[in-house]
């Protein structure tokens, strides 16, 4: 019988750590969504983005998909926009 009332009397404060412990593993998962990519994983996947559109463009098969339409003026335009 002592029991029963032990487990009854803590029985919402379990039912309390438990909600916390949800609330706060979902939190969790927002913060890492909202986490943002650090200098080096920028520089990183630039690279590699740069390196797929050197071997696309140099490969026949790719080469017909992509054309830059843009002028020099209008590249030079954004490169400059990127590099500062």
């Amino acid at each position: 019988m002592k029991m029963r009332y032990l487990w009854r009397g803590n029985l919402p404060l379990l039912i309390l750590g438990f909600s916390v412990l949800t609330l706060g593993t979902n939190q969790l998962a927002v913060l890492a969504q909202i986490r943002q990519p650090t200098n080096v994983e920028i520089v990183r996947l630039r690279q590699q983005f740069q390196q797929f559109i050197r071997s696309t463009e140099n490969n026949s098969i790719g080469a017909g998909y992509i054309q830059d339409r843009r002028t020099q003026a209008e590249k030079n335009t954004r490169e400059s926009f990127v590099r500062s």
